[in-house]
């Protein structure tokens, strides 16, 4: 945990918006290769890992998602 909180700016819920618009980017990539991977039926393992990741994916996606409401609300308390 870091030592000093910093207040968030005005603009750090855009900044987060970035980030989950990219993460969603990044989970459809992931859905197409999954879906390859099992239409050509890779090896087990590359398709567990890849689902591993993606679910670990969508989970980082709601925690960055619930700080983002988090951030809203204080600066809508704030202004």
């Amino acid at each position: 945990m870091p030592a000093k909180q910093h207040t968030p700016s005005d603009n750090s819920g855009q900044q987060v918006e970035l980030v989950i618009n990219s993460l969603d980017e990044e989970i459809q990539h992931f859905e197409r290769r999954i879906t390859l991977l099992s239409a050509t039926k890779q090896k087990q393992l590359s398709y567990q890992q890849l689902i591993e990741t993606y679910q670990e994916m969508i989970r980082v996606r709601k925690i960055i998602k619930k700080d983002l409401e988090k951030i809203q609300r204080h600066n809508n308390h704030s202004a």
